[in-house]
């Protein structure tokens, strides 16, 4: 008696340690429950070597794998076609003075290039001449330094740059992602698709 097991492949899949990569590093399952806890187990690649690599594998490859376990039950895709699978051979300690260095060298940078963009943006558009002149429209006084506009400019930027993102310190004004957070998982699918088209030619050719 045929048996369906629904087949969900993850995009990408990180495997640390061991030889084997079985269909539970790979996939999740739906079926009858005893099937299931069955095929999480089966082995559909086999590492060789002992350094860190990408690997490409399909629900083709599951679904051979789980057929010759059992050949009377029938893989049915319900999810990515393709998974890239990163495989590290052993956890890395992680060093939180290397790590924190890291985020305050990148803190820094974009902390230097948002400052000369916002420099260089308000000279071409000369805002301290336009300050200037909305002062004098609305005040009919003129002065080099219209100090509460100038205030009141930058604080329009810290709450325009705090709604557009979304993000004020490790509190989201909504529950929506952040647009860095948007363009963080569409960077991260777009080069899943490319590596894995790139070790589809290599293994194709």
């Amino acid at each position: 008696m045929e048996k369906i097991l629904y087949v969900k492949p993850a995009k990408q899949a990180k495997v640390i340690g061991g030889t084997e990569i079985r269909v539970k590093d790979l996939a999740q399952l739906e079926g009858d429950p005893q099937l299931v806890e069955e095929m999480l187990g089966v082995v559909v690649l086999r590492i060789k070597g002992n350094q860190e690599m990408r690997l490409y594998t399909s629900f083709l490859d599951i679904a051979k794998a789980v057929r010759q376990k059992n050949p009377h039950v029938t893989p049915v895709l319900a999810g990515e076609t393709d998974t890239l699978v990163m495989y590290t051979p052993q956890k890395k300690p992680v060093k939180k003075g290397v790590e924190l260095a890291k985020v305050l060298v990148v803190c820094l940078v974009l902390l230097v290039g948002s400052a000369l963009t916002l420099m260089t943006f308000h000279n071409e558009a000369s805002i301290p001449a336009i300050l200037c002149n909305v002062h004098t429209l609305l005040t009919g006084e003129e002065t080099e330094r219209p100090v509460l506009l100038i205030v009141s400019y930058a604080a329009g930027i810290f709450l325009g740059i705090s709604c557009f993102f979304n993000h004020f310190g490790k509190k989201k004004l909504t529950d929506d992602p952040t647009p860095v957070q948007v363009q963080f998982v569409q960077y991260k699918k777009e080069v899943d698709d490319a590596v894995i088209d790139e070790l589809e030619e290599q293994q194709g050719s």
